[in-house]
Parts: structure tokens; sequence; C-alpha cells
């Protein structure tokens, strides 16, 4: 027989004393609000004190509490990971509570023109991914190109790799894949068979592309902004440089090695550089694209193309960012140097005045009557968003944008060429079938990521209206196809299918429009790695949007940089509260247009801040320190602050920026004072 033993309720150690406490949910995003609850009878207050998951305080309330019920709301910032909520009530019992903070990157304003573009993105890049073996580890890299979909294209994946940072994980893979290929020439090959039948296949490339390696810069620096992997960087460095030299030595030689397994390989020692101009060449084709044409007997033609030399511009550049990193000094400086001058050479030879011709020609070629000087050839976008162009050039390019669009009636001015060369021109030729008529692919055809960096640089210099005009009908067409998005387009809209196992998923596109979006418009830029040091410029009264939550983070690691946008025009503030894992903010907030700004607020103390116009925009901007403690003392001994008045009044919260707006004239604008304006080019 068992016999009940009996006990003796000690209330103190009961709910009923203690207390309950709970938040509304368990997982939280940055600015996420928290609702905390508190149950405790007789209880009348108490004291929150919330910390990050590196134990910093980061935000504190008082809760009264009326018939033992209290609430109080927070919101959630500071380190990922599981937040602590200390809660002192007024007869000294000390509770906690716990809740998760986990980051994503996403935007969230209420309108789903902004909001579901990000969502439609991701989906693009899952679906161009293909499971492939990369050291020994099989992973799924994104690069299935949209018009050849059972091959992988390090091109197509590198400018997808742009968005795709924020949600692949395997982003120093896809690298390695390609990095790999490079032959004892220097160059890279890009292009992998993958497919069901999983027939062997070697490593290709288009050869009339010297463009590759100034690709393989821009996606390493990008892989490393989000890994912060300093070591793998360094490793790639030799790599990068040796493919920029291949391409600007003078070679032309054609070698033949024969492999172990009996296959006779050809090596191009290919002619890519011009030593006259001392610019990046390439045969005549269109733009950026490997549609070749060649004289009447078939010998190739020359020309020096605005795309390929922005792209060799801008790896210049990252290669002196990314070894001044590495504190390699005098190679940053070389490279800096052989940036500015690669960049006036483009500019004395290629600018026209009003846009950059589409190229200039080594060798003659009779067009006919057809002016290519005319033509509007996409290499402008990456022109402006590369750094070639200076702001009244990109000013210009995008009012040419404007124009064209509007005389042409096309259904978006995301042109390939325009105009293409006449239909015929690329007839016979076999890399330009799918260019043989006006108006199609990359003769003239509509083309995203042309819209996605059309979009990114007008935003960038004062025609904000525009980008957003712009951002809204790529949503539309995302819509309108349940997520689809063609390589390419032709003028009116019709979708163009270059194959029949073309697909409707173009990684290409997705890098252009993500960064329009989530560093165009939303504004957070990452200047260093790991968001470290951020620029931030929200342009939401642009998009006539007055509330906004964004974030911005890596996958594989917790670091981030988020705010959250309040525009109140009743009260005439506009508020920014913003948190990160990094170090250092360098704001410029677009202001909303008839106000101008009286007084910038951090953390209830006023800053120094100042007014920048771009063109009719005026932007507000400051710096600011991502504060991760309420104080700089150690708060493990809580009580011992409190006593010592360490603690600020309540309630306090961290990083919070306000801006007080005071309304002007709507003639504001058109009576400023004349601003300094920049040469058109600097030669």
């Amino acid at each position: 027989m068992i016999m009940k033993e009996t006990f003796t309720l000690d209330p103190v150690q009961s709910e009923k004393f203690l207390g309950r406490h709970f938040t509304d949910k368990t997982f939280y995003q940055p600015f996420d609000k928290v609702v905390l609850t508190l149950e405790r009878e007789n209880a009348k207050s108490a004291k929150i004190y919330v910390y990050d998951a590196g134990h910093n305080l980061y935000a504190g309330r008082i809760a009264v509490m009326t018939n033992g019920r209290g609430q109080v709301e927070f919101e959630a910032c500071g380190e990922p990971g599981t937040h602590t909520v200390r809660i002192f009530y007024d007869d000294k019992i000390q509770r906690p509570c716990f809740f998760r903070l986990e980051v994503e990157t996403k935007i969230e304003t209420g309108n789903p023109e902004f909001d579901g573009i990000q969502s439609y993105l991701r989906e693009i890049s899952a679906k161009c991914c293909a499971e492939v073996e990369v050291k020994g580890k099989k992973v799924s890299l994104a690069g299935r190109a949209g018009d050849t979909t059972y091959t992988i294209w390090f091109r197509d994946g590198g400018y997808g790799l742009l968005a795709y940072v924020y949600w692949h994980p395997y982003l120093k893979e896809f690298c390695d894949f390609f990095l790999a290929t490079q032959d004892r020439t220097g160059f890279f090959r890009g292009t992998k068979m993958v497919t069901m039948d999983n027939l062997p296949s070697e490593f290709g490339r288009c050869y009339n592309e010297p463009d590759l390696e100034y690709i393989a810069v821009i996606v390493v620096h990008r892989v490393w902004q989000a890994t912060g992997d300093d070591h793998w960087m360094k490793k790639c460095l030799p790599k990068l440089e040796r493919g920029l030299k291949a391409v600007m030595t003078s070679r032309k030689k054609i070698t033949t090695h024969t492999r172990k397994d009996g296959k006779v390989l050809t090596l191009y020692y290919r002619n890519s550089w011009d030593e006259k101009h001392g610019m990046v060449k390439r045969t005549h084709t269109c733009d950026t694209w490997d549609f070749q044409q060649n004289k009447p007997g078939g010998s190739p033609v020359y020309v020096i193309a605005a795309c390929d030399q922005s792209g060799y511009f801008r790896a210049m550049k990252l290669l002196e960012k990314m070894h001044g990193a590495l504190g390699n000094e005098e190679t940053s400086r070389h490279w800096c140097e052989k940036a500015e001058e690669l960049r006036k050479k483009a500019n004395r030879l290629l600018w026209d005045g009003t846009k950059y011709l589409h190229h200039k020609h080594i060798d003659e070629l009779d067009h006919g009557s057809f002016n290519e000087s005319e033509q509007l050839a996409m290499g402008n976008t990456w022109a402006m968003n590369r750094g070639v162009a200076n702001h009244p050039q990109c000013v210009s390019i995008i009012n040419e944008y404007k124009e064209r669009w509007d005389k042409t009636g096309d259904k978006w001015p995301w042109w390939s060429l325009q105009p293409g060369y006449p239909t015929g021109t690329f007839n016979g030729e076999k890399s330009g079938f799918w260019a043989k008529v006006q108006g199609s692919y990359a003769n003239g055809g509509l083309i995203c990521w042309v819209g996605g960096e059309l979009a990114y640089a007008a935003l960038e210099h004062g025609c904000e209206n525009f980008g957003v005009q712009q951002l809204k009908l790529y949503y539309q067409l995302l819509r309108n196809t349940r997520g689809g998005n063609n390589t390419w387009y032709w003028p009116d809209g019709t979708p163009g299918l270059s194959y029949p196992n073309s697909t409707d998923h173009s990684i290409w596109d997705i890098g252009a429009w993500m960064l329009a979006l989530q560093e165009g418009l939303a504004g957070i830029k990452d200047t260093s790695k790991l968001f470290e040091d951020v620029s931030c410029s929200p342009k939401w009264s642009a998009a006539q949007m007055t509330r906004a939550k964004v974030v911005s983070t890596y996958p594989g690691n917790n670091n981030y940089f988020s705010y959250s946008y309040e525009h109140s025009p009743e009260t005439g503030k506009l508020k920014i509260k913003f948190s990160g894992t990094g170090n250092n903010v360098n704001f410029s907030v677009l202001i909303p247009k008839n106000m101008e700004a009286s007084k910038v607020m951090l953390d209830g103390k006023g800053i120094k801040y100042k007014i920048k116009w771009i063109e009719k925009s005026a932007y507000c901007e400051f710096q600011a320190k991502i504060r991760k403690n309420i104080s700089k003392q150690s708060f493990s001994y809580l009580k011992e602050r409190i006593e010592e008045n360490a603690i600020p009044q309540f309630p306090f919260d961290l990083n919070e920026i306000t801006i007080k707006l005071t309304a002007v004239s709507s003639q504001y604008h058109s009576v400023l004072p004349a601003r300094k304006k920049e040469p058109a080019a600097i030669i």
C-alpha cells in the first residue's frame, strides 16, 4: 500500500506569488514590436530592462500594473540570438523572460509593390540553382541562365550573386567553382553544362567577350563583403590580378596541348588589349553580348566598347579596396591610379556629350546608312553605377532614356540597344542568330537587368521618382507572370523565347533589381564588410511611403543593419531608429518635398548635420555610431548601477534619430541659390 504524503505549500514559491510573464511571440525581426505581459497579484509597477544576446542593455520601460496585470511594448534590436528581459518589481522581486531576435533580409512598408519584389527575386534565384560538386562537396550553385537552362554561367550567376548574397549559402563555392578554371594564359572559363543525363562536359567560354576577368573581381569582392573571410579573399587576389594582367597585355597566339586522356585542348592568348588607346577591346558585338558582326569575308572587326571599360574600372577600384583592407597600401594605390587612368581615357574616347557611344571602331566596318553613334547602348547604365560617369553625365543619360521612352512608346525603357541594328545585319553569323531581327534579344530587345541598373542610377542621382516608377513597373511584370522574368522581351513587352527550353526565370536580372530596391530605394549599403560600416540613404518619401522597416543581412552569419522609418506630417517629424552589429553609419536621408530640416536629434541630443542637394532633391546628412549599450558601464550588477543613477530615465531606447521638418513654400525648389556643378566629363 502506497501512503500519500502530505505537503505544505509555500506561497512564496508559487506562480501566484512570483507572477507569470510572457511575450506575444517567440521569434522577432529587428524593429518588430514586442508586447510583454506581466501577471502578478498585488504588484503595482515594475521596471523592465531588455538585453540582447551579447548582454547589452538596449531598452527600458516602466510597467504600471492594474488588478495584477500590466503590459509594455518595445522594439527588438541589438545582437541577434536569445534576448533577456529582466523584470524588477516594486517589492524587489526579480523575474526573467526570454525571446529570440533573428535576422532576415526584408522590406516591410505595407505596399506590395515594394514588399513583394524580394520574394519574387528569391524564388527566381532558387529556380536557377543546380547541384554540382565543388572540392569534393555537393553544393547548390545559382547560375542557370534563363535561355540556356542546361548551363551554369559565371557571368549570369555572378551578376545574380550581387543579390543572392542576401539569401544563398554557397557563395565562396560559386567563386571557387569558376576560379579553378583559370588556364595558364590567365583567362577564366565561364560556362559548365549540367544535364539530367550527367553527360561529361568541359568548361567553356564565349571567346569574343573579354569580361569574365573583371566579373571575377566584382564577384569575389561581393562574396568577401558577405562572408568577411579575409583569408579566402587574399588567396583569390593573385588569380584576379593575373586575369586582369592577361586582358591588359597585347598577345595574339594560339597553342594546343594534349591532356592525359588524349584530349587536345586549344589555348587562346586572346587579342583583348589595344595598345594605341590603352583600353580593352573586343570583336564587334551587341554591347556586352557575344552576338558578333564580321567583315564580309568573315574576318573579325575590333572595337572599344563602353561596357568593358566601366567593368575594368570597377574591378580596379575594388582591387584597390580589397588590398587596402589587407594593409597593402602600395598595391592599393597602384590600382587606384590605373582605374583613374582608364576612366579618363574612356571619357575622352566614348563620351559624346549626351551619352556613351556603343563602341568606337578600331577596324572599319561599313554600316551603310545606319548611324551607330545614335545607339543608346545598355552599357550606359553600367557606366553610371560603376563610377565611370560623374553626376552630370548620369543625369544626361537618364534624361536620354526618358526622352526615347516617350518617343518610342515601347513597353519599358530597358533596351539592349536603341535602336538595334537593321534586320538582317547578323544573318549568316553563327553567334548572331538570336539577334538577326531588330528588336530581338541583344539587338534592340528589352532586357530586365538594364531596367534594374537604370532604376538604381535614377535613385542615386536625384531622379528618384523615375527610379520608383521603374521598380513599380518591374513589380507589375513579376505579379502578372507569377514571378516570371524572361531573359528578354520584344519592344511591346511580348516575352522573347530563344529556345524551346528557355524559361521565365533569369538569374542575371535579380542582381540589378535587388540593388535598386535594397541599396537604392531602401538605401542600405555595406561600405566595408559584414555591415561594419554602412551608408544609409532612405528615399521612401519619393515612393510616397511614410512607414518602412528594412533589414539587410547575409546568410551564414548574424551580421546585419536595420532601421525603421516613420514620417509624421502632422507632427513635422521624421524618425529613424537603427540597429546593427557594425560600428558606423553615414546617413543621407531624402527630405520630403516642400519640407526642410531644421534640427536633427540623436537619442534626444542635437547633432551636426548638413544639407546636400542632388538635382532638386534635398538630403540631410550626418554620421552616427551604432551604440550597443545604454551606458559604457557594465550592467552585470544592475542593482549597483541603479543606485549610482547610471540608468537613464524611463522609457529609454538606443539609436533613435529625429529630424524636425519645417514646411516651405511650393516655390522653394525653384528659387534655390545656384549650386556649383561638376563638369559633364572630366577629360
